[in-house]
């Protein structure tokens, strides 16, 4: 048996079972949240005879697996599959700022299901938030999320005088770039997607997260506002 557990709801899966997940509405069975960001259908998740798999079967949204039996993530692209590793998990849907998530928890005796079939995403999902992607404050973020387009195992994340020093050797900038510059400029990224900490007055010095970087490039691949494709963005011709 495959539980799930949600805020407000809960699910479990026997035997030949599989739920679908997403913003809902009609062949949906679980509305995770009531937003226009997310796909209508995000994901399908199947009980299998030796555990659990899940589908993305959105646009673009991207879906992020984390293990909470020990250390441990994998992120689906739309279309693909995981047959997951971990007996227990937190599925996590970035959807602009907000990350919408439920847990599922696999129980002893789970039967064998046949594959799953799922249909497509919601044509009607609504952008995580809009980007010029001939911006420089858009190269600044590609520049930034590179490390991880490039190999997704990767943990670095460029400081703002590295992505400086690509941006100006790249060829794409009119002028050169200082540190301060792409400060400027990943500070307009995080306000699109609305991660700017900011008090009562609306100030925001001193309020930043201190994995604010970091957690900037997370959202920007989640929502996949940012994909491989991107780093054309970098080349003189892009």
């Amino acid at each position: 048996m495959l539980e799930l557990l949600g805020e407000g709801w809960s699910r479990h899966l026997d035997t030949d079972e599989r739920i679908s997940f997403g913003r809902g509405g009609s062949g949906v069975d679980v509305a995770i949240a009531d937003d226009a960001r997310l796909h209508r259908h995000c994901g399908t998740i199947v009980a299998t005879a030796d555990g659990w798999e899940i589908h993305n079967t959105g646009r673009w949204l991207r879906i992020r697996v984390v293990s909470l039996d020990r250390s441990g993530s994998d992120h689906l692209s739309p279309g693909q599959m995981l047959r997951v590793p971990w007996s227990a998990a937190r599925i996590e849907v970035q959807a602009g700022p907000h990350r919408h998530r439920f847990t599922a928890r696999l129980e002893a005796g789970i039967p064998d299901a046949p594959p799953a079939t799922v249909e497509p995403g919601d044509a009607h999902t609504a952008a995580a938030v809009r980007v010029d992607r001939s911006s420089g404050y858009f190269r600044a973020l590609v520049a930034l999320c590179e490390a991880q387009l490039l190999d997704p195992s990767s943990t670095a994340v460029a400081t703002d005088l590295q992505i400086a020093l690509r941006l100006n050797r790249s060829g794409t900038e009119q002028r050169r770039l200082s540190g301060k510059s792409v400060e400027r400029r990943l500070d307009a990224c995080r306000r699109r997607f609305g991660l700017k900490d900011a008090n009562e007055h609306g100030q925001s010095a001193g309020l930043e997260r201190s994995d604010a970087r970091r957690q900037l490039v997370e959202v920007a691949l989640l929502t996949a506002t940012v994909t491989a494709t991107d780093l054309a963005v970098l080349q003189p011709d892009g």
